[in-house]
């Protein structure tokens, strides 16, 4: 169940902008948890190589590779995935500008299986600071928006001209932001 809240009055734009951030943060959700579970995929590969269990059969990769060099890669492999999972969460350099950003990756729950994400976008701007929350619970992706509504306005209109989000309903005779 995903929902999407507001603490000013929801004009279009706000509206706009809430849809604009929910729909990045269940794509960087979907890669955060893929991720995870590549990086869990080639935990087990280690534990496998470490065991010195033939793996060919499973990663036909591996048949022209010596045991240390294999598990050299799979290291790799994770390594990378790892990275993955926290940077799923960063804002398309368009707009990474106008944010400072916090991600915490957390396990609130030995009984879950997946991560906790708490990522903050804080935008500071000439009429005021917006501050959107992204936090996940399970399979739940929530956002937050806190600010005065001149500046979610304002900032929605900056996502506008960075050309990552949209106005609906604009004339012909009108031109866009």
């Amino acid at each position: 169940m995903k929902k999407s809240t507001a603490t000013t009055s929801k004009s279009d734009l706000q509206t706009g902008m809430l849809k604009l951030f929910q729909s990045w943060a269940d794509e960087s959700f979907a890669k955060s948890i893929n991720s995870w579970n590549e990086q869990a995929f080639y935990q087990h590969v280690i534990k496998k190589l470490d065991a010195k269990l033939d793996l060919t059969n499973d990663l036909p990769e591996l048949k022209s590779l010596k045991p240390k060099a294999a598990k050299a890669v799979v290291l790799r492999l994770m390594k990378q995935a790892g990275e993955v999972i926290e940077s799923a969460w960063e804002l398309n350099p368009a707009v990474a500008k106008l944010f400072s950003t916090s991600i915490r990756v957390h396990m609130n729950d030995e009984a879950s299986l997946l991560p906790y994400f708490d990522v903050e976008y804080k935008a500071k701007s000439a009429k005021g600071i917006v501050t959107l929350s992204v936090k996940t619970f399970r399979r739940d992706v929530t956002i937050a928006v806190d600010g005065d509504a001149e500046a979610v306005e304002f900032l929605y209109r900056q996502l506008v001209i960075a050309g990552l989000g949209k106005i609906e309903k604009l004339d012909k005779n009108e031109k866009s932001i």
